[in-house]
């Protein structure tokens, strides 16, 4: 890509250069914060910005790259408890980590914190519908380039996407 605002980093699992979507979902709303940075940005420091933008109370659920101490303690500031799935083999360590950190790690254990990863299924069903719907995101057309222009188009997509979402569960209701 040409374009001077985008960078490389890590995007399915291979190294990219353009601009990611960074997004909250909820089962009921559908996308309730999201933001597109360059690609280089980091998820754990993305993700506590959108934390910081949610309503107070919950649960927020994410995969390993989430299980992260600073997130955990900014999610507790909006009293959202973080459930994160921690990385497979790895234990704690030895310096001090985040009592919400800890009790994230109980929850895990208990059928209620399985129950929450199992209903995050319905969220990556989510993002897979946002890109495969009829007028998703799809790569992205020449012309839309520079930052200002990703989100423009992204925020249509996402209209869309949502009023997509609204006459499809009117159908099946």
């Amino acid at each position: 890509s040409k374009d001077s605002e985008s960078a490389f980093g890590f995007g399915a699992s291979c190294l990219c250069k353009g601009y990611k979507l960074y997004a909250v979902g909820d089962l009921n709303q559908g996308f309730v914060e999201w933001t597109i940075r360059s690609m280089n940005h980091g998820e754990p420091k993305v993700a506590a910005e959108l934390v910081a933008q949610l309503d107070h109370g919950g649960y927020l659920v994410g995969d390993t790259a989430y299980d992260s101490n600073k997130l955990y303690d900014a999610a507790s500031k909006r009293a959202i408890q973080l459930v994160a799935v921690r990385k497979p083999g790895k234990a704690l360590g030895h310096r001090r980590h985040s009592t919400y950190r800890i009790r994230s790690r109980e929850l895990l254990e208990r059928e209620f914190g399985q129950s929450l990863i199992i209903a995050r299924r319905s969220i990556e069903r989510m993002f897979g519908n946002l890109v495969c719907f009829p007028c998703g995101l799809k790569p992205l057309p020449h012309w839309v380039r520079t930052l200002h222009r990703v989100r423009l188009w992204v925020r249509g997509k996402m209209i869309l996407y949502h009023l997509w979402r609204q006459n499809h569960a009117a159908k099946t209701a």
